[in-house]
């Protein structure tokens, strides 16, 4: 019995790792595959300086929540 619990362990503790594996390629096959812009085309595009600050704002929080998120799931 114990034999058998050992190797249950082992398979589901390798599923899980295959699972979790497959889940973060496919988040950085999303992320790779967007467009992205260089910083200066951004804020060119930007007209006044008040949505500047506001999406340096909104960028900083978005970059923040990745990194706790990271932090959440022990990638740091």
């Amino acid at each position: 019995m114990l034999a058998f619990l050992k190797k249950w362990r082992q398979a589901y503790l390798e599923d899980k790792g295959n699972r979790l594996h497959a889940e973060l390629e496919e988040e950085r096959n999303a992320l790779c595959g967007k467009s992205t812009f260089t910083e200066t085309e951004v804020l060119s595009k930007l007209a006044s300086e008040d949505r500047r600050n506001t999406f340096i704002r909104s960028w900083s929080k978005a970059a923040d929540d990745l990194y706790e998120e990271g932090c959440r799931r022990g990638y740091h």
